[in-house]
């Protein structure tokens, strides 16, 4: 499923979770977020998604991963690492493919993005290799 919104106008949306979901991939809306919700209040709307989620199946794994870096980025870099510390203390699986990417700082990483910031095709590959490592690995 796709949404462009935020993570407070997600959790109005009708999500059909009763067709039994093992695992469900979920990124964050961190950065739609972005200057919009606080991040202490998305990590309480993933809470509220997952028991949604755990309410139709009860042992459904929620594996969260970041948007993509963005070139410059500055308080998206402290939502994301929040993003990251809170996956870890609430014990949710967490792809990291942010390791897979230059730095924020670093030029290069437009190589990765579109002009509108959206993964351009180097950045999509990056992506999805560290989704595969990820799965494969554990």
């Amino acid at each position: 499923m796709s949404f462009d919104g935020t993570s407070a106008a997600f959790l109005q949306e009708e999500v059909d979770l009763t067709v039994g979901y093992d695992v469900v991939v979920f990124e964050p809306f961190t950065l739609n977020n972005n200057g919009i919700v606080e991040i202490e209040s998305e990590h309480e709307h993933i809470q509220e998604f997952a028991g949604r989620l755990r309410a139709e199946v009860a042992d459904a794994a929620l594996v969260l991963h970041p948007p993509q870096p963005i070139y410059g980025a500055q308080f998206y870099l402290t939502q994301v690492k929040g993003l990251e510390e809170f996956a870890l203390r609430q014990n949710y699986g967490y792809i990291n493919h942010w390791t897979a990417w230059p730095e924020t700082t670093d030029i290069g990483l437009k190589d990765y993005l579109t002009e509108d910031g959206s993964p351009a095709q180097r950045g999509a590959e990056a992506w999805a290799s560290e989704l595969n490592t990820y799965f494969i690995a554990n």
